[in-house]
């Protein structure tokens, strides 16, 4: 979620049966009246989830404001949220191939992303990507930490680096 100017936007990340196509969503934001939220806020469903999606796992914010998501089977996504304010502005999904998938754990940093993955895809542990272009463009990941084990466990793990501790 993040707060614009008294705006609450979050996302849906609920199953809609709707039919997709497999390189983009596109939706208009909907109320989200279900929320519970403060005076002066309001929230609004970016997208929602098809059902032939496995589950959105895991996000972080890039520098341009968009939503990169991690799926817990197939891969990553980039959310580019409808502009505020436009009344028919709407929300675009699109697939990104990164090499990485079900990752536990996203950071955008630094122009990087860091993924931890759980998975086979390509093997347990902390990977990092570059941004080249620092619009999303990103470099194949590098393994930094390989993480012994299968599954979602291990993603679950306490991570202490030379200079910080991180928690996933």
């Amino acid at each position: 979620m993040r707060q614009i100017g008294g705006l609450l936007v979050a996302i849906g990340l609920m199953w809609n049966t709707a039919i997709v196509r497999p390189a983009l969503i596109e939706s208009m934001p909907q109320s989200a009246d279900e929320l519970s939220l403060r005076d002066g806020f309001i929230g609004e469903r970016l997208v929602s989830v098809p059902r032939e999606e496995s589950s959105w796992i895991s996000m972080a914010f890039d520098p341009q404001g968009r939503i990169l998501v991690s799926d817990q089977k197939s891969g990553m996504h980039r959310i580019t949220p409808a502009v505020i304010g436009e009344p028919n502005a709407s929300t675009q999904v699109e697939r990104i191939d990164l090499g990485v998938s079900g990752a536990h754990g996203l950071l955008y940093s630094m122009d990087h992303l860091y993924a931890v993955v759980g998975s086979d895809s390509p093997e347990p542990g902390l990977y990092r990507m570059r941004d080249l272009d620092r619009r999303g463009d990103f470099a194949k990941p590098e393994l930094i930490m390989a993480i012994p084990g299968k599954h979602e466990p291990v993603s679950y793990t306490h991570l202490t680096l030379p200079t910080n501790t991180v928690t996933w």
